[in-house]
């Protein structure tokens, strides 16, 4: 059955063509900031670490640095610097 779900065991395929489904696209810009990011990571992987944290997993400065074991200083500094290098990656 073309379209169709098994929905275990021995049971019969259920039909989904009633059902409205919802286009998954991948967002172009999330895409590019993961490839900045990758190529970040192979010059500054410490740096590209403190931007993982602070954009994919929500941690502000302070707990990112907590987190990588430096200081609130040094992650401030270093989020500046990062955000300057995947800006001007990114506009390439």
């Amino acid at each position: 059955c073309v379209g169709c779900v098994w929905v275990g065991g021995d049971s019969e395929p259920v039909e989904l063509s009633g059902f409205e489904t919802k286009e998954i696209t991948l967002n172009d810009n999330l895409l590019a900031v993961h490839g900045a990011l990758v190529k970040f990571e192979k010059e500054s992987p410490t740096k590209a670490e403190l931007v993982s944290l602070r954009f994919f997993a929500g941690l502000t400065v302070d707990e990112a640095a907590e987190a990588l074991s430096i200081s609130p200083s040094t992650a401030k500094q270093w989020w500046g610097f990062s955000k300057a290098w995947l800006k001007v990656e990114l506009s390439a």
